[in-house]
C-alpha cells in the first residue's frame, strides 16, 4: 500500500499535523500539549508556520525541562495538575480556578516547587485567616493546593509534600474543632413543627419543614425534587439531582440543576405517613394553571419560594431564624403570665435538620448500611460518627436508668 503524501499548491511535503487550507490560502499546524490538549497555531506561508513550530517545540521541552528539573513554580504546578483532571464536573474545575487565581497564584504560587516548606504553608493559611476566611475557603484552597505537590512528589520532583498536615493545623488554629454539630431534641423538632403547623405567617413552610425533618435530604436536594419523583403509591422519594451554585472562572456564581457529585446521592427514601399526607396536600394546592419555574430544563418543583423560585440554604434558614425567635417571644411571654420556666427552642439550621434526621435513624435502625444509604453518606465514617455519638447517649440513660439496681453505695 502506497502512503499518501500532502503537499500544497507549490509543491510542498506537508509534514504531521501541517494543514493548507484552500478557502484563505493560510497553513495551520495541529498538536497536542503536554497536558493531552489539542491547540493549533496559523500562519500566511508554509516558512513562517515551520518558525512557529520550532518556537512551540522549544517552548514544549522548556516547560518540560522545568518540571522535571524541579525549577517549575507551584502556578506551573497547578496548570500541569488541572490538564490531567479530565474527570470532574465543570463547577468543580471552575471552582478550582477560581479559588487558585484568587489566593494563590498572585503571591504564594511563584516559587519554586521545591523551595516550599511546611511553615510557608501555615504561615499563609494564618495570613488568610488573619484577613477574614473561614476554615471552609481555607479548607477549599487547600484541597487545590496539596494534591498539586503530591504530584510533584509522587514524580520524584519533591521528596515531600510541604502541604502534608496542614488541614489539621488548620482546623485546629481556626477553632473549627469546638463548633460540633449537635441534632436538636425530638421535643424541640415537635414544638417548632406544632408552632407553625397553622401559623399564618409560617404555616405555608409547614408540609416543607415536614418534608425535611421526615426525609433528612439535603437542602440542594430538596430544591430539586420534582412532583415526578414523587411514587405515592410506592411510598417512595426518589432524589436524582441537586441544585447547586455554580462559580464561573469571572467569580459569577449562577445556580445549576445536576446529578449529585457522588452516585451515592441518587437513593431512594421510604416515606413516613406523615411525609405523604403533606406531600398530598401540597399536591392538591399546586398551581397547575399557572406556567412554573423552568431552570436546565427542569419544571415541576415541589418546594417553591413566593415568587415561585427556587427555595435555597439563605432563605429557608431565614425562616428557621424568625420562626424560632417569634416562638421564643411567645414562650418567654407565656411562662412568665402562669409563672413557670420558659421552654425555649435553639437556633437551628438546615443541616442541622438533616443532622437531627439521621440521629433519629440511629435511635431506632441499627443496620448501618440501611442509614448510610438513607443519607447519602459517600463515606460510611461519617455515618459510624453519627451513631457512636447516639450510641454513647443511649449508654448513658441506660446507665441512669438502672444504676441503683447495681448495689453500689
Amino acid at each position: 500500500m502506497k502512503s499518501i503524501t500532502r503537499r500544497d499548491p507549490g509543491g510542498n511535503v506537508l509534514n504531521n499535523g501541517e494543514y493548507y487550507s484552500k478557502s484563505n490560502g493560510a497553513y495551520r499546524f495541529s498538536y497536542t500539549d503536554p497536558l493531552g490538549k489539542r491547540r493549533q497555531i496559523s500562519a500566511v506561508n508554509l516558512e513562517k508556520l515551520r518558525e512557529k513550530e520550532k518556537r512551540i517545540f522549544h517552548t514544549l521541552r522548556s516547560e518540560l525541562n522545568e518540571y522535571t528539573g524541579g525549577n517549575a513554580t507551584l502556578n506551573d504546578l497547578f496548570d500541569i495538575y488541572m490538564g490531567t483532571k479530565d474527570n470532574i464536573r465543570k463547577s468543580t474545575r471552575d471552582n478550582y480556578y477560581y479559588m487558585y487565581d484568587r489566593f494563590v497564584r498572585p503571591r504564594f504560587g511563584t516559587k519554586k516547587v521545591g523551595d516550599y516548606k511546611y511553615t510557608d504553608l501555615l504561615t499563609f493559611y494564618n495570613m488568610l485567616e488573619r484577613a477574614g476566611l473561614k476554615y471552609n475557603t481555607l479548607d477549599n484552597i487547600q484541597t487545590v493546593v496539596y494534591p498539586c505537590f503530591q504530584m510533584a512528589m509522587r514524580d520524584g520532583i519533591i521528596p515531600r509534600n510541604p502541604a502534608e498536615g496542614a488541614k489539621t493545623e488548620i482546623r485546629k488554629n481556626s477553632g473549627y474543632y469546638t463548633s460540633t454539630i449537635h441534632p436538636i431534641t425530638k421535643e424541640e423538632q415537635i414544638a417548632f413543627l406544632e408552632y407553625i403547623k397553622d401559623h399564618e405567617v409560617y404555616g405555608r413552610w409547614y408540609g416543607m419543614f415536614t418534608f425535611m425533618f421526615g426525609t433528612g435530604v439535603r437542602i440542594g436536594e430538596l430544591a430539586a425534587v420534582l412532583w415526578e419523583d414523587i411514587d405515592f403509591e410506592a411510598e417512595i422519594i426518589s432524589i436524582k439531582r441537586a441544585v447547586s451554585s455554580e462559580r464561573r472562572v469571572s467569580g459569577i456564581r449562577g445556580i445549576v440543576i445536576s446529578t449529585p457529585k457522588t452516585g451515592s446521592g441518587i437513593r431512594d427514601i421510604p416515606m413516613f405517613p406523615e411525609v405523604k399526607r403533606e406531600l398530598m396536600k401540597l399536591y392538591e394546592q399546586r398551581p397547575v394553571s399557572k406556567k412554573g419555574v423552568v431552570i436546565d430544563g427542569y419544571k415541576g418543583f415541589v418546594f417553591t419560594n413566593r415568587d415561585g423560585g427556587l427555595v435555597n440554604q439563605q432563605s429557608v434558614n431565614r425562616v428557621i431564624r424568625r420562626a424560632v425567635e417569634d416562638y421564643n417571644a411567645t414562650e418567654a411571654s407565656r411562662a412568665v403570665k402562669e409563672k413557670r420556666p420558659a421552654v425555649l427552642l435553639p437556633h437551628f439550621t438546615t443541616h442541622m435538620i438533616r443532622h437531627s434526621f439521621c440521629s433519629r435513624l440511629c435511635e431506632n435502625e441499627s443496620n448501618i448500611k440501611i442509614i448510610q444509604a438513607i443519607m447519602g453518606h459517600t463515606d460510611i465514617r461519617t455515618t459510624m460518627e453519627i451513631y457512636a455519638e447516639v450510641s454513647n447517649n443511649r449508654k448513658l440513660q441506660a446507665f441512669r436508668q438502672y444504676g441503683g439496681e447495681m448495689g453500689l453505695r
